[in-house]
């Protein structure tokens, strides 16, 4: 059985941190009534649990959406993927956060790689029992070859404070999740892949030494407790950069990507 933690402020997300974090990456943010928070960073590529993390949109100790939020990479000839872990640290606060890694390393074959990634977090209130968190990462390759990245994003959603009612449908331009009252839209910009598993499925598939592909898998969903994720594949020259956009949302009614406003974060390249 899944064990909730209340994290409506800093120090009881510091509270609730697990043991493998890294004190003082966790954080929660607000606007309004819409909050988000998120346990500390894993200090380890192979860890099995992802932070804990909480979503509401009717106040601090309101309704909470979310169970566990992360994100995980693999580079070529890998044969698993690694969680984002030793993060550099996290700064920020009122509605947005900050938090930045510097990862440079061989692969299970040896292959090498070096990026760095800062993950912009920003929850907005938008309106009455409605809110939304955009989560943002630029990808730099910080090596002197060409790389190509797959990363992964792992949502573990409890829609209406619940582990067993969850409902889901659409695919790979949104995924609609839904229990009671409650409707989240679930979206990965420009992403290649997405995967829903009960739990824990899809965490297994992430954490194990097995390479995994998401692909397009799982839905229609439920109802039960559903994980669900989305896989991006990043090809990027030294020096180059690209930005990956993630969301989830609590919206009245199955929403667009139009409708949120998302259409212009599209996953963008620059070079520096």
């Amino acid at each position: 059985m899944k064990r909730f933690a209340v994290l409506a402020a800093a120090a009881a997300l510091a509270a609730a941190m697990p043991a493998f974090g890294q004190a003082g990456t966790g954080f929660s943010i607000f606007d309004g009534d819409a909050w988000f928070g998120i346990t500390d960073s894993p200090t380890s590529g192979t860890a099995t649990s992802p932070p804990t993390a909480v979503f509401r949109v009717n106040g601090a100790t309101g309704t909470n959406h979310l169970f566990a939020n992360w994100w995980w990479f693999r580079t070529p000839g890998d044969t698993r993927e690694y969680a984002f872990h030793n993060a550099s640290g996290t700064t920020g606060g009122g509605n947005t956060a900050t938090t930045t890694w510097h990862l440079v390393g061989r692969g299970a074959v040896g292959n090498p790689y070096a990026f760095s990634a800062a993950l912009t977090y920003t929850v907005t209130d938008t309106g009455d029992n409605l809110g939304q968190l955009v989560q943002s990462m630029v990808i730099t390759n910080i090596g002197s070859e060409p790389m190509t990245l797959n990363l992964f994003n792992y949502a573990d959603f409890d829609v209406n404070a619940s582990s067993g009612g969850d409902s889901a449908t659409g695919g790979l331009d949104g995924i609609t999740i839904t229990d009671g009252p409650w409707t989240i839209l679930y979206q990965g910009v420009g992403a290649s892949g997405y995967r829903v598993t009960p739990y824990a499925g899809l965490l297994g598939e992430l954490t194990d030494a097995s390479a995994t592909n998401f692909s397009n898998t799982g839905l229609p969903f439920g109802p039960s407790d559903i994980t669900a994720g989305f896989q991006w594949t990043l090809n990027l020259d030294a020096g180059q950069s690209a930005t990956v956009v993630m969301s989830f949302a609590v919206v009245p009614t199955p929403a667009s990507l139009a409708l949120l406003g998302l259409g212009v974060l599209t996953a963008a390249r620059r070079r520096r």
